[in-house]
């Protein structure tokens, strides 16, 4: 363990529970080496923090009206040496700006900002040989998605009240950063800064050609290793048959087209007895109705420890979520990635891009699908693929702590 003399470094994402459990090996790994970690979070995602046993503040003020008397009271409590924070959360950038409080960003996404070179990470966009077609399909992909987002933009403010209060304040506070030398582009997820930025990522799963408009470091995708363990009891799989696992995800009972994807794999999974099918999916009432219709050797639960079955599967159906789609490659796991929504269709191009698997559509036959399990289950070319890129998943880069020390060192 390195003498860090107890830095304290606080950590904080936008409301959702995805980036904050991707984080929690890092946090480890930081812990382990001296550091102080300490999130910032709403009540909901809490619970989560608490069951890792990492120590976190609430913060209940939602919008920018109260947000920074909270951060007073809080950094009243707390001295912070370093903010690891979403670079989309300017406005919490600012205010720490001001309080003199360093920070860098910290994503669980392969998010970049408007750039032809680039496809965005919201379309199944894959590079083409020809730089110009490639220029041009994300031009247009770029172009839909800037536009899309500035469409629901104005839909928002027009009918919420709160952030008629908020917008304003906000691009104030964009205003002022750029005075104060920052730059700020949009991007998929929205306006962020152009400061250095740690992806929980091996560099190896992204397409050779990223932006450049921020420094990255892609720092390695550290599995935690202490994760307290959930989920029901499952069925033990029967020896000799390939197990099938197939999660949709904590929101895919929400997924319009979800319901459709799982009756037709159950209808493949009918007509091949000697595969095995684990299906979870958090939706009481949809698992009665799969329950009632599923094949003898199908088994369907609320709740699972996704990285226990994992580690017993021969393929993963997904629907390409950052984490689950690491889990996979931690796990040595070939996938076939079902893309619902936002970053899906990126992650699920990077996967079929360097053969880690195939992308079906949720709308797929049964044959279409069956053609697709059998293909990947009988090649050697997946397995092979999981096990390079299991390699260097291992390959957590320690240059983090270093990077981490030379910011804390800039400020003092």
């Amino acid at each position: 363990m390195q003498n860090n003399e107890m830095k304290r470094i606080l950590i904080i994402f936008e409301d959702e529970v995805s980036p904050f459990l991707a984080s929690f090996g890092l946090s480890e790994f930081l812990e382990e080496n001296g550091f102080s970690i300490i999130y910032a979070c709403s009540p909901s995602i809490s619970e989560h923090i608490h069951a890792n046993n990492f120590n976190y503040h609430i913060f209940h003020c939602v919008d920018l009206l109260g947000i920074e008397e909270e951060l007073d009271a809080f950094l009243e409590t707390y001295h912070i040496d370093l903010t690891l924070i979403d670079l989309t959360l300017t406005h919490f950038a600012y205010l720490l700006f001001e309080r003199n409080i360093p920070f860098i960003g910290l994503s669980n996404e392969l998010g970049g900002v408007f750039n032809c070179k680039v496809p965005p990470v919201f379309s199944n966009l894959i590079p083409q040989n020809s730089r110009v077609l490639s220029t041009v399909l994300n031009l247009l992909s770029w172009t839909k998605n800037y536009l899309r987002y500035h469409i629901l933009l104005i839909l928002y403010v027009t009918f919420h009240f709160a952030s008629k209060l908020s917008l304003p304040k906000q691009l104030l506070i964009n205003k002022r950063l750029k005075q104060s030398g920052f730059q700020i582009r949009w991007g998929e997820y929205g306006y962020k800064l152009n400061i250095p930025e740690l992806k929980l990522c091996i560099r190896a799963f992204d397409f050779p050609i990223v932006s450049n408009w921020n420094k990255k470091y892609y720092i390695g995708m550290f599995p935690f290793v202490n994760r307290i363990a959930n989920g029901r009891a499952w069925a033990e799989p029967s020896p000799g048959k390939p197990l099938v696992y197939c999660s949709l995800g904590s929101h895919g009972q929400h997924y319009a087209k979800g319901k459709r994807f799982l009756l037709t794999l159950l209808e493949v999974f009918s007509k091949n007895l000697h595969w095995q099918l684990i299906i979870q999916i958090n939706d009481t009432g949809l698992i009665a109705d799969l329950v009632a219709i599923k094949p003898d050797n199908v088994n369907i639960y609320d709740w699972l420890s996704q990285k226990d079955i994992l580690a017993r599967a021969s393929l993963f159906i997904t629907h390409g979520g950052f984490g689950s789609i690491k889990e996979a490659i931690q796990l040595k796991v070939p996938m076939l990635v079902c893309p619902f929504h936002a970053d899906h269709y990126g992650n699920a191009a990077r996967v079929q891009y360097w053969s880690l698997g195939k992308i079906i559509d949720a709308k797929a036959s049964s044959k279409q699908m069956e053609k697709h399990i059998k293909h990947i289950l009988c090649s050697d070319q997946y397995r092979f693929t999981a096990e390079k890129f299991y390699q260097l998943s291992n390959d957590q880069q320690a240059h983090v702590i270093d990077l981490i020390n030379d910011t804390i060192a800039s400020n003092e």
